[in-house]
């Protein structure tokens, strides 16, 4: 099963995904894959919605090939991000059309998270975190997580300690794997 998580900067998505899938088992794929990281800061620099939108979705691309072997299988993959990403993130939230790429190429995610938590403990994330490339301060939150709301098969907030979190998410993925089988 190709699971995917997606929301905004900062709710966790990350932690999450990593210690469900060492503590369940699971394989874990980031996009744009670390080999990407060396491009960021260029791409960062240039301040182009289309450049940043072509640089996260070629990402997507990349890793196709890793889920693949995942699709509708018994064994399960946790993707930290994919295509609703680049797509949210396009023109800042201000609107979600986006440039034109063969969506049909892509696979679909079995189950696609949108992760949340509330936004205090997101801007202390964010804060730890220090300097991200891609500041988002510009961004409309809210119109993106309505986005987020809208595209995603099921909202997760994550809030608590992060072993309560994982343990309720875990949950739900086994829940949802449960349901289709």
């Amino acid at each position: 099963m190709v699971i995917v998580l997606e929301g905004l900067e900062g709710t966790g998505k990350t932690s999450l995904a990593i210690r469900v899938c060492k503590r369940d088992s699971y394989q874990y794929i980031k996009t744009p894959p670390p080999e990407y990281n060396s491009v960021r800061s260029f791409v960062a620099a240039q301040n182009s919605p289309d450049m940043e939108f072509y640089f996260y979705l070629s990402g997507v691309f990349a890793v196709q090939s890793k889920l693949k072997p995942f699709k509708g299988a018994r064994q399960h993959i946790i993707v930290d991000r994919y295509i609703h990403t680049p797509i949210a993130y396009h023109a800042r939230g201000a609107k979600f059309s986006y440039p034109a790429f063969e969506e049909a190429r892509l696979l679909r995610a079995d189950l696609t998270i949108h992760v949340t938590c509330n936004a205090t403990e997101r801007v202390q994330r964010k804060e730890q975190r220090g300097f991200h490339l891609f500041e988002r301060a510009e961004f409309d939150d809210e119109k993106i997580e309505s986005y987020f709301r809208a595209v995603c098969d099921v909202e997760f907030c994550n809030e608590g300690s992060l072993e309560e979190s994982c343990s309720r998410l875990s949950r739900l993925i086994a829940a949802r794997v449960y349901k289709e089988s």
